[in-house]
């Protein structure tokens, strides 16, 4: 009814930005707070650790009745040969509860926080968007993105970071049975999800408070099993951003908000 892990380790990672100018333009229409970019080597020693009291049936489209808790910490410095002196913190919660009278429909809550001490540049604090393209090669546990569903990489940065988020998951067509006898794909069930999400950047010394990003929308996903043993998910969603800008980094956007259509790819139950 439960797991819990417990990683430590050593990574390192060299930064090396190959044009100064892409990421001025971020910062120059505030999504990304005026710090260094870092071209240099980044090391640290982390620990990851986390517990697991959800629980997964035969046919469940998510976690179901528990909670989930992830806490991550880092440490660089010169003595490990980094050439940054930084530390950084990170938890992620979630909870799942079925609705009741209803097998496998899941109401889903989750939070994330972070925050960075020390040396500050750009690629080392937090971010608020997509999959980041900007402080990729993290620790695990240690993502720096607070991700928004639409919404490209990097749309705010800073040495602190949020997010929170509301999801209702649930079973939309059965199926479990394979097209032939000798058929490599294996079909579970269509699985659809409809979810908010809001997330923010910021500095810890920032004198006014800054904007929270939403997203909102809803995902419909493919339960499979290929070649017996690998379960995957593939998906398609359609997110509303309020806040949205342009995907042109040199305009910030007239904020009057936009669709945006996403793909994903998942295992069957999934967090």
């Amino acid at each position: 009814d439960y797991s819990a892990t417990a990683r430590c380790g050593w990574s390192g990672v060299y930064r090396d930005v190959k044009d100064d100018n892409v990421w001025q333009q971020y910062i120059d229409n505030d999504r990304l707070l005026n710090e260094p970019l870092l071209n240099d080597f980044e090391s640290s020693l982390w620990v990851a650790g986390s517990i697991n009291t959800a629980r997964i049936y035969p046919r469940s489209v998510s976690y179901e009745n528990g909670a989930w808790c992830q806490v991550a910490a880092d440490l660089s410095s010169e003595w490990i040969g980094s050439a940054v002196d930084r530390r950084r913190f990170r938890v992620d919660l979630a909870g799942w509860r079925v609705v009741p009278g209803l097998d496998h429909h899941v109401l889903k809550v989750a939070a994330s926080w972070g925050g960075a001490w020390g040396d500050r540049f750009v690629q080392g604090g937090y971010t608020v968007g997509g999959y980041d393209d900007l402080a990729g090669g993290n620790p695990p546990g240690l993502q720096s993105a607070m991700t928004l569903r639409g919404y490209q990489g990097n749309v705010q940065s800073g040495d602190r970071g949020a997010r929170v988020a509301l999801s209702y998951r649930f079973p939309v067509w059965e199926r479990y049975r394979s097209f032939s006898s000798r058929s490599v794909l294996y079909l579970t069930q269509v699985m659809g999800e409809v979810f908010f999400e809001t997330a923010s950047a910021w500095d810890h010394d920032m004198v006014e408070s800054r904007e929270w990003y939403q997203a909102m929308g809803a995902e419909v996903n493919i339960g499979s099993v290929w070649f017996s043993n690998i379960d995957l998910a593939p998906g398609i969603g359609f997110s509303w951003m309020p806040d949205d800008f342009e995907k042109n980094v040199e305009d910030p956007g007239s904020g009057d908000g936009d669709w945006a259509v996403y793909f994903s790819l998942k295992s069957t139950v999934n967090f």
